[in-house]
């Protein structure tokens, strides 16, 4: 029988047995498998049974969903020891007929990975987002490391762009370290920015030839985006609540315990957890979920943002759009949707006319640096700014 383990990121675990064929998960209350982190849309994905397997969907989530680090276009197939992740939640699918026939996999050469240790007890590390083993953790608990090809490397990574001796880091305390290019082939990148020496801090980007890490500070949660935001703070986390698929009064956010309903026909394990929230906004319609309340200031914001698009002032239409918090409702209504991609596509535009404007390369690599953090930037013009770095 297949099987979740969800995880929130303070190491809760829940564990929910498929024994339907379709699961809804989502912050909204008529979801089956209920994610009330803020994180989460509210029609976020769906799971389904497919022969003996299992696909994902995803719904056009804000935040995406995710199967070992690689964002989800559309559906994917999803494997025994598959790990998903929606928002804050770290989700690992599991045939309970192949985990007791067979034992774990060994981790990747230099990988010592952090996967099941609880998320806020995690430590400095870096995540693989681009590379052989995406989603791969390589833990920062020491002094020194190696970064190479070499299995004789502290951080081992099997990629003919790097090199056998790439890089080393080196602890200066307080969750920094820095980075030194041991004449490598294909240089390190921080942040996009190619350097011999630099400082790396949470949430950097280091790139080795063309393999991306993100650096995630001690306790915080890997969300594996392609530049965006990786961390978010501990205690920025909502609750988990399974339910049947049937099922469509969900429980409430103030109740935490276990619940165990008997169909008729089918034993069913419904897992109910949920945490406290003094903030927490009163439960949703079940019949017809409303839609995210607009919060006057954001839509005024919104307003003043499509006015400056409709006179041709892109770059304060796109400004505006970066007042508004990552977590406002508004940013979940099609219309903000809409609206963000006609702006920081146009937006992106102009920054590559100035690139190609620019009088140096250091004005050149600050101008695709800032396209390349943007991550409300659609990716096939982020990815523009690799193909121009070479």
């Amino acid at each position: 029988m297949w099987k979740l383990t969800i995880e929130d990121d303070e190491g809760k675990q829940t564990g929910l047995p498929l024994a339907h064929d379709e699961y809804a998960l989502g912050r909204g209350e008529s979801n089956s498998i209920r994610l009330t982190d803020r994180n989460v849309s509210r029609r976020h994905a769906t799971l389904a049974k497919n022969g003996q397997g299992w696909v994902i969907r995803d719904l056009d989530s804000y935040n995406g969903t995710y199967v070992n680090g690689a964002r989800v276009t559309g559906e994917q197939h999803l494997r025994h020891g598959d790990l998903v992740q929606l928002g804050d939640y770290r989700i690992e699918i599991v045939d309970e007929a192949l985990s007791s026939a067979v034992t774990s996999p060994t981790p990747p050469p230099g990988s010592r990975s952090t996967a099941h240790m609880p998320l806020h007890t995690r430590p400095n590390r870096l995540v693989m987002v681009v590379g052989p083993t995406p989603g791969a953790e390589f833990p920062l608990d020491g002094e020194r490391f190696t970064v190479g090809r070499s299995e004789d490397a502290t951080i081992s990574i099997n990629h003919s762009s790097v090199s056998r001796l790439h890089a080393e880091l080196i602890s200066l305390g307080n969750g920094r370290y820095e980075v030194v290019d041991k004449q490598s082939a294909n240089g390190v990148r921080i942040n996009g920015v190619e350097l011999k020496r630099g400082l790396l801090e949470a949430g950097d980007a280091l790139e080795l030839g063309d393999v991306r890490l993100r650096f995630v500070a001690a306790g915080k949660i890997f969300r594996a985006g392609p530049d965006g935001p990786q961390g978010a703070a501990p205690g920025s986390y909502g609750s988990v609540v399974p339910a049947g698929p049937s099922s469509r009064s969900g429980g409430t956010s103030k109740v935490v315990g276990i619940l165990l309903a008997v169909a008729v026909l089918l034993a069913i394990a419904v897992v109910a957890i949920t945490r406290a929230r003094s903030s927490a906004p009163a439960p949703e319609p079940e019949a017809r979920p409303a839609a995210p309340e607009l919060g006057g200031s954001d839509g005024q914001i919104l307003d003043a943002a499509q006015e400056r698009l409709q006179a041709g002032d892109v770059d304060t239409a796109h400004r505006r759009l970066q007042d508004i918090a990552e977590t406002a409702p508004i940013r979940e209504t099609q219309r903000f949707k809409d609206l963000e991609k006609q702006i920081e596509e146009r937006w992106a535009e102009g920054m590559f006319q100035r690139v190609e404007q620019a009088g140096t390369k250091a004005e050149k690599l600050t101008l695709l640096n800032e396209i390349a953090k943007t991550t409300s930037v659609p990716a096939v013009l982020r990815e523009k700014v690799a193909e121009l770095r070479r």
